[in-house]
């Protein structure tokens, strides 16, 4: 991620704070006003995403205040690719309000997707035993499933969009996001780009355990302040949701003024 200067830093810690604020002040209306939203699947959507996005930050602290900054980068990488999920659902249901039906997409093809490559791990585990059991996953689960093997590929095609090179690349090009987010979407992307570099933690690569220690990469300050971007995000996202379904601007401005 591009180097935040000390003052930008404060910014975006002051911001987070208020934001922080507002939402644990008026938590309970903002969890009703979700849970009830019109599209009951967007609103459950954004809430699960906020309380679980909010528990990796938490995991995360304190591992760092523990100095266990293995931990805190393999918590991190999973926390961004929530947070790009997330940004991409609400980018697309709430400030373009497209047709794409996203929030449905995600909770149903995706979800769907996610069974057939689940079902495509274990497939591979079993021929390591019986090398006769198809190979391929996508026709190895419609002969189990009794479907054909085009309902299978369409919910994969359908469900790619939720891959994270392709959510992004739609957030960028999306101007309108920056727009409504500013500097936050700014620093969000660049951060993005670090996504990458911690993939190595996730899978135990040698880079992670080796390389990346000895040359300080994404030290503690780092992820401190990559958090608070991320964070903050969120919380807007959250508080922007709420607003929106509610008609009640209130939160929003308790954000700004506390």
């Amino acid at each position: 991620m591009a180097e935040v200067n000390d003052n930008e830093k404060e910014v975006v810690k002051s911001i987070v704070s208020k934001l922080k604020a507002a939402i644990d002040n008026n938590r309970e209306r903002i969890e009703k006003e979700l849970r009830n939203h019109d599209n009951k699947i967007y609103g459950a959507i954004i809430l699960k995403f906020y309380f679980h996005i909010s528990e990796l930050e938490s995991a995360i602290r304190y591992h760092l205040a523990q100095g266990e900054m293995y931990a805190a980068k393999v918590l991190l990488r999973s926390l961004i690719e929530h947070l790009a999920t997330a940004q991409y659902i609400w980018c697309r249901e709430h400030l373009l309000h497209d047709e794409n039906l996203t929030p449905e997409l995600y909770f149903i093809a995706y979800r769907a997707s996610e069974i057939i490559k689940r079902f495509g791990f274990n497939n591979k585990v079993k021929r390591i035993f019986d090398e006769n059991i198809e190979k391929d996953t996508v026709k190895a689960f419609s002969l189990e499933k009794g479907q054909e093997t085009a309902v299978s590929h369409k919910i994969l095609t359908v469900a790619s969009q939720f891959d994270l090179h392709n959510m992004v690349a739609f957030l960028v090009k999306t101007e309108a996001l920056n727009q409504i987010l500013g500097g936050f979407n700014e620093l969000f992307i660049e951060a993005l780009k670090d996504y990458n570099l911690l993939s190595s933690y996730v899978h135990g690569g040698p880079s992670a355990l080796f390389w990346d220690e000895e040359e300080d990469l994404y030290n503690a300050e780092k992820i401190s302040s990559d958090l608070d971007v991320f964070v903050g995000t969120m919380m807007k996202i959250l508080i922007w949701t709420y607003t929106r379904s509610s008609k009640d601007s209130s939160v929003e401005e308790q954000s700004r003024a506390i």
